[in-house]
């Protein structure tokens, strides 16, 4: 019995211990990190990362007008110095879309028409298609698909956003290139075969925001890698926009970055 109880404390200290240590890493990384050429910081506190556009930069972007949110997650500490990011709005949500539906004269009985209306004011390709027929493609608001009368089963869309903005000094994209949809919709008047869908979330910073879905960054030394991006430890609050917004002129001189993780 004596012996059962010491297991018992010994797994309740080692329990402790490695709480104490999780949290101790966690909140050693509190503080808001400026990007190196100074036009975007982030926060982390506890288990819980942002990344903002300063706003002096915010209108130079596809960000929403008065929007300089880029990226919101949850932080999960690996080991030693490595944490793993998660976005926390990754999966697309089509709760807000609506259709509405109607007969045009114009429009051919085995082919549906569909006019598209959303906030996105940039370039864009539509791609769309009733599963069995050939997927057509437009670079405007409408599009007109080939389907069997009286059906809209098996429609799917994809619309693409061709205004990519380069985030990294390699290139690379960081935010989302398509908004895909397979709208659970039909409609109980055969003779209809126009509709239009509205789309409220399918906004600039939609695509500009970063997607980050379980991606490793490295933390120690006040310095910040993520995709050989470095962001170095301005303080250990969690500062404001306006706080912020005069650094770019006296900070870092950008500089070419090492790939820090592969070492880790």
């Amino acid at each position: 019995m004596k012996h059962i109880i010491m297991k018992f404390k010994i797994a309740l200290i080692l329990f402790g211990t490695s709480f104490f240590l999780l949290s101790f890493s966690q909140n050693k990384i509190n503080g808001t990190y400026l990007f190196y050429n100074g036009n975007e910081y982030m926060q982390i506190n506890k288990d819980t990362f942002k990344i903002f556009r300063c706003e002096i930069y915010a209108g130079c972007f596809d960000l929403d007008k008065g929007d300089s949110l880029l990226s919101i997650g949850s932080i999960t500490h690996l080991k030693n110095d490595l944490f793993q990011f998660q976005n926390s709005d990754l999966n697309q949500t089509n709760n807000d879309i609506s259709v509405y539906e109607y007969y045009d004269p114009n429009t051919y009985k085995d082919s549906l028409k569909i006019k598209f209306v959303f906030p996105y004011n940039g370039r864009f390709r539509i791609n769309a298609n009733i599963r069995g027929y050939r997927e057509n493609t437009s670079e405007n608001d409408s599009i007109i698909i080939k389907r069997n009368i009286g059906t809209f089963e098996g429609l799917v869309f994809s619309i693409y956003n061709l205004d990519l903005v380069s985030n990294g000094d390699f290139g690379d994209y960081f935010g989302r290139i398509a908004y895909t949809c397979k709208p659970s919709f039909r409609s109980s008047n055969k003779k209809i075969n126009s509709l239009v869908i509205t789309i409220p979330d399918l906004t600039n910073s939609y695509f500009a925001r970063y997607f980050i879905n379980g991606e490793i960054v490295k933390i120690n030394n006040k310095t910040l890698i993520w995709r050989y991006r470095r962001y170095e430890k301005w303080t250990c609050k969690l500062l404001l926009d306006k706080k912020l917004s005069y650094i770019h002129n006296c900070f870092f001189t950008p500089i070419i970055l090492i790939p820090e993780l592969n070492n880790g």
